[in-house]
């Protein structure tokens, strides 16, 4: 151990130095400072180290030198604000924040200069964007901070909260979601990165020391109160809060609450009683000289406002009682900050920025600030586990998912999708079930072997947001872990039926190919490790079996995971639901089995707990899940990342929280993240087309569906006049709109098409057509056909064309389920890409005056620092710059036929009787719609009739 440690240090300390010359350092790099730290101990007397040391040694200082940190943008608005920090900065003693900085960089072993950016940075950026709390007068700041699931937001609130405290901020409230396990696991967090002590070991008088995370820390003991604790019953109560905080205004105060409209309507009348004058022109309580900062978790849920929306500027509607509470602590407070954190901020977006209220005044909209906090690279979030289609007009790369998605098809006997809760499973788990629990105990015994620092395991299975069925589930998933506990210990290893056995025939056709691919994959490898030898495994299982629980996870306490209490490492199967879905950590998180059919893409990217940090263990991790809920996550990872890229360009032209609002709200995108369930505000959407291009990805396979496209297509090329009887690739200018309109009409989409969806777009060319200036009545059609291709059809009109190849998603083996009979039943297929490269400058000429506005309109971008990092400087136009300079009364419509030979499983051609030759293709189209400033937009009533439609809703009952 001396040896590993001394060779550890001097190779740091080279590799310090070096890298203060260079970014990042090649493994070339890492590999020469160990070999020659190794031989100067070698040569110093210490003995020689393992090859096997030397080699973990190599990865533990590439993944700390060559973690690195993206950029982080915000959008701030100025108005009646001076940055402050700047100046003084130097004058703070900022003793919170450093022992907080020392404990996560010294105890959890985070990267300095890793925490420094992701953390020191941004929080000061934050600060900043809040109010001088030594400033005199009232005053009152917004704002909101966006991280993705699980990448640290709680690191950037708790050093936050230790700046603020620093800086001057006398009481902080932290919001910590609606759930008693959530509150208790921030209240924890809080103690160990704030408080330094134990608040349940300080009130009990047991006379144990109390300290705990920064409270070991060496420095001078500082002095900070706190009234709540991690117990079930330690959430805020106004009896122990008169009892312990006697006063305001002195030391700092921290408090932990649920957002539950009783605690917080005692904390306002616990704040308001202590310290308070009435206002003589409004008789309202007024607090003064008492800087207050209010961090809201999970900021989307239950803090906005679900009440129905004034009908009138002379109308007033009283808010929702969580959202009306939070506003009157903040109205209450003559210096207030609410600074909201959330992964999926556009419901925040969404409030009304102008909505106020004459008792508990102004909304939570992030008026004055919006931060993105950036993702460290060794951050495994939805573009890792989903993959990412290229979008070149916008800089976005492709980028293909790591291997470990597992695809279930055969749980529909046990727990069939849109269950009562009464359904109570009493089939035996399925095998896909039985898989996960044994990849878990397997990836758990060989993490358990690795030098890992986090000694925790943890599976995740959310089936169901029933109570009941959650139990019934846990008890057959503890039986079934007792079986193979019996198995292990009785049965003999080299019977084919054995647990050992069916473990040995996991590590040899799943785990060993997993982790040589990731291992090979430089995105990856720093995450991962080489395996163990079997014979070294075997052992390790024994000792996980010992150790595994099963338990449910539902909302309180006393059945919530107390990782804490374990330091030794708990490994537990999590069942559980909707509370499992937002914020709780679920550490060590190596294996998920989800089956909850939620068609909310917000909620979707809350339920994804397997998001996060996976050191040393992230090709052991595997997620079990259904094709439809993968296409799901597939699209929501793709739209939410258009917008943060458009939420990037915007910040680097200095735009404000209100401009981006209005962008995602006019943003076809923007529909699909922000989509509301019935809790949701009631308020309609409008989405413009203006610019976009939206184009089919995804197909309804049925035989009736392309029938019924390529039926449509053949009469697009009878109204289009064509002439040809082999076609080749045809572009029809001077189209009208009704005929693009009745192609749409006529076109039968998947409902899961997402923006390929036809009515939403008929809508808007309607509306456009019918403007008192026309736009979008005369259209070009590009009817493609691919010429030197075997593979063609002729339609009923005597058009023979040429099919395009697309190749299907990588899910397509595993969108083919079994039916009750064996045969195969594939209901739909998805494409990355439908448009052939340089088809959507076709409306252009070469050299034509709109050629020439169009390329300067993309180099423009270029020159300011709008396009991809690392592109050139644009030599033609892109497809954005060619939207942005056609005329809006041109449309602009691709369409394609498709050859189903590499869409269509084998078996489902059989099934229809007939051959790959004979089988009708697939049409696909897109639009490209030009930039207008018409303002107008397709309207939706979220939680109504329309989303209804596009996708069943399943949030009826309540479970938990």
């Amino acid at each position: 151990m001396r040896m590993i440690e001394r060779v550890l240090k001097l190779a740091r300390v080279d590799l310090e130095d070096f890298q203060r010359d260079r970014a990042l350092l090649t493994k070339e790099d890492i590999e020469s400072a160990v070999r020659d730290a190794h031989d100067f101990s070698v040569h110093r007397g210490l003995q020689r180290a393992d090859e096997t040391d030397l080699t973990e040694i190599v990865r533990q200082l590439e993944k700390e030198f060559n973690t690195y940190v993206g950029p982080g943008g915000g959008l701030y608005n100025t108005t009646d604000h001076e940055p402050w920090l700047a100046v003084k900065k130097p004058n703070i003693e900022w003793r919170f924040w450093d022992r907080y900085r020392r404990l996560m960089i010294e105890d959890e072993g985070r990267p300095a200069h890793v925490f420094d950016k992701s953390v020191g940075v941004i929080t000061d950026k934050i600060l900043d964007s809040l109010e001088d709390p030594t400033k005199e007068g009232k005053w009152e700041r917004r704002g909101l901070v966006a991280g993705q699931v699980q990448s640290g937001k709680t690191s950037n609130y708790i050093g936050l909260i230790n700046k603020a405290i620093d800086s001057g901020y006398k009481l902080v409230i932290v919001l910590a979601g609606a759930h008693d396990s959530l509150r208790s696991q921030t209240q924890d967090r809080v103690n160990d990165g704030v408080l330094g002590f134990n608040t349940v070991d300080t009130f009990s008088g047991t006379g144990q020391s109390p300290k705990t995370g920064v409270g070991l820390k060496s420095g001078p003991f500082l002095r900070i109160n706190c009234s709540t604790t991690v117990e079930s019953n330690g959430d805020f109560s106004l009896s122990t809060a008169k009892a312990a905080l006697q006063s305001l205004g002195g030391d700092p105060v921290v408090l932990v609450v649920k957002k539950n409209a009783s605690i917080l309507l005692n904390v306002y009348r616990w704040a308001t009683e202590l310290a308070h004058t009435v206002d003589p022109q409004t008789s309202k309580r007024v607090v003064q000289k008492l800087p207050l900062l209010v961090l809201d978790d999970e900021a989307d849920y239950a803090s906005v406002d679900t009440s129905q929306r004034k009908l009138s500027d002379d109308e007033e509607t009283d808010p929702s009682k969580i959202n009306g509470l939070i506003r009157q602590i903040l109205d209450t407070f003559e210096q207030s900050a609410y600074v909201a954190y959330t992964a999926t901020p556009f419901a925040n977006i969404f409030i009304d920025p102008k909505a106020k209220h004459s008792s508990v005044g102004s909304d939570l909209f992030p008026e004055h600030f919006i931060v993105r906090l950036p993702e460290p690279s060794n951050y495994s979030g939805p573009i890792r586990f989903f993959g990412l289609d290229e979008d070149t007009d916008l800089g976005l790369e492709n980028v293909t998912p790591i291997p470990t998605l597992r695809y279930i098809d055969d749980h529909e006997p046990w727990i069939r999708d849109g269950h009562k809760k009464t359904e109570i499973p009493e089939d035996e788990l399925p095998d896909s079930m039985q898989m996960a629990i044994q990849s878990f105990i397997l990836s758990t015994a060989i993490k358990k072997l690795r030098p890992i620092k986090n000694k925790h395991s943890s599976m995740l299975v959310h089936v169901t947001r029933f109570k009941d069925v959650q139990e019934g589930v846990r008890r057959q998933i503890e039986e079934y872990v007792e079986e193979i506990r019996i198995s292990v210990r009785h049965e003999d290893s080299t019977n084919p039926e054995s647990a050992l056995s069916h473990f040995r025939s996991l590590y040899d056709a799943d785990f060993i190919e997993t982790t040589d691919i990731m291992m090979k994959n430089e995105e990856s490898r720093t995450e991962c490790m080489e395996l163990s030898p079997w014979y070294d495994i075997v052992n390790a299982i024994s000792t996980v079996l010992d150790d595994v629980q099963v338990q449910v996870v539902n909302g309180s306490v006393k059945d919530s995971l107390m990782y804490s209490a374990r330091p030794d490492g708990l490994t537990v199967i999590a069942v559980g639901g909707d509370k499992l879905s937002r914020g709780l950590t679920l550490e060590g998180l190596t294996t998920s089995y989800y089956l909850r059919a939620s068609r909310m893409y917000d909620t979707l990217m809350q339920m994804g707990r397997w998001f996060g940090y996976r050191p040393g263990y992230l090709d052991l991790c595997r997620i079990f899940t259904t094709s439809q809920l993968v296409t799901w996550y597939e699209r929501i990872t793709n739209a939410t990342a258009k917008l943060y890229r458009e939420f990037d360009i915007m910040a680097q032209l200095n735009k404000t929280p209100k401009d981006f609002g209005l962008r995602v709200q006019q943003h076809p995108d923007g529909l699909m993240v922000t989509a509301r369930n019935k809790s949701r505000n009631a308020q309609s959407l409008r989405v413009s087309f203006a610019g976009t291009q939206c184009e089919t990805l995804l197909f309804d396979t049925s035989e009736t569906s392309r029938s019924q496209n390529w039926a449509a297509l053949d009469d697009l090329l009878i109204a289009c006049d064509v002439k040809q009887e082999v076609l080749e690739k045809s572009v029809v200018s001077s189209v009208k709109a009704e005929v693009v309109l009745d192609f749409l009409s006529s076109y039968a989409a998947h409902r899961d098409a997402g923006r390929g969806l036809p009515k939403p777009l008929i809508d808007y060319i309607r509306q456009c057509t019918h403007l008192a200036d026309p736009e979008l009545e005369n259209w070009t059609v590009l009817l493609a056909s691919r010429q030197g291709t075997r593979s063609e059809r002729t339609t009923s009109g005597k058009k023979t064309l040429g099919l395009f190849v697309r190749a299907p998603s990588p899910l397509l083996k595993d969108q083919v389920q079994a039916s009750e009979a064996g045969r195969v039943r594939q209901s739909k297929v998805t494409i990355k890409r439908l448009v052939s490269s340089g088809d959507e400058l076709h409306p252009l000429s070469k050299g034509s005056e709109q050629w020439d506005r169009a390329l300067g309109w993309a180099q423009e971008r270029f020159d300011t620092g709008q396009a991809k990092p690392g592109t050139s400087r644009p030599s033609r136009p892109s497809a954005a710059a060619e939207r942005m300079v056609r005329d809006t009364n041109h449309g602009y419509l691709m369409v394609y036929p498709l050859d189903p030979q590499e869409l269509l499983h084998e078996d489902l051609l059989q099934d229809q009787k007939s051959t790959t030759a004979e089988s009708t293709p697939f049409v696909g189209f897109a639009v490209s719609f030009p930039h207008s400033d018409n303002g107008l937009a397709v309207e939706y009533q979220v939680n109504s009739v329309y989303w209804d439609a596009m996708f069943e809703d399943d949030e009826g009952e309540d479970g938990e």
